[in-house]
């Protein structure tokens, strides 16, 4: 063997075994089973922080002043697809699509959220489709809104799946106000 051959062989062994130890060092975790139907949980209305402030809990409906459009309902039902994930009310109207940003190839590099995407790909009527990716366990959404609004939404199982935290925090564009509100739902 000539001495070009050896130092190919040398950096294909190195190349190989970094990718290894690349692969062997993340953790797969599965994607969690969001799907059923989930009620908020007894005596919980979610609570709202605005800044760093505790505002308490919301009124006797779930909803803070002007958090209807952010919040979901106290009762509604997941269906989880590979794609997408959706969120109906009682009555079977769909309340959120969450579109997963994976479908539409981005694999999570510069189109999380993308505005471009949406504004191209979403008109009027669409308001409650967010853009999705998981993160471990945790499936983030977010959608733009009205003069640079940010709605982030997170949905985490605790409770070994027995319970529901959505936890969603609202940016004001050019103020940079946040407000926080976190609801628990217990599997019905």
């Amino acid at each position: 063997m000539n001495r070009r051959t050896v130092w190919s062989l040398a950096l294909a062994i190195l190349v190989a075994a970094g990718l290894a130890t690349e692969a062997s060092a993340r953790t797969i975790v599965p994607t969690p089973n969001l799907s059923g139907t989930w009620r908020l949980e007894h005596g919980s209305n979610g609570k709202y922080w605005h800044g760093g402030r505790d505002f308490g809990r919301g009124n006797d409906r779930g909803q803070g002043v002007g958090l209807g459009d952010v919040t979901l309902p106290r009762a509604f039902q997941i269906v989880q697809g590979p794609n997408r994930v959706r969120v109906m009310n009682r009555r079977g109207e769909v309340v959120q699509v969450i579109l997963l940003d994976d479908h539409f190839g981005f694999n999570g590099r510069g189109g999380f959220g993308d505005s471009r995407f949406r504004n191209r790909n979403q008109n009027q009527n669409d308001r409650d489709v967010l853009i999705g990716q998981w993160h471990g366990p945790v499936l983030e959404a977010e959608q733009m809104g009205p003069r640079g609004t940010q709605v982030t939404q997170s949905f985490r199982l605790a409770n070994r799946g027995r319970t529901l935290v959505v936890r969603t925090e609202v940016a004001r564009g050019r103020s940079g106000a946040t407000m926080q509100i976190e609801q628990i739902y217990e599997r019905a």
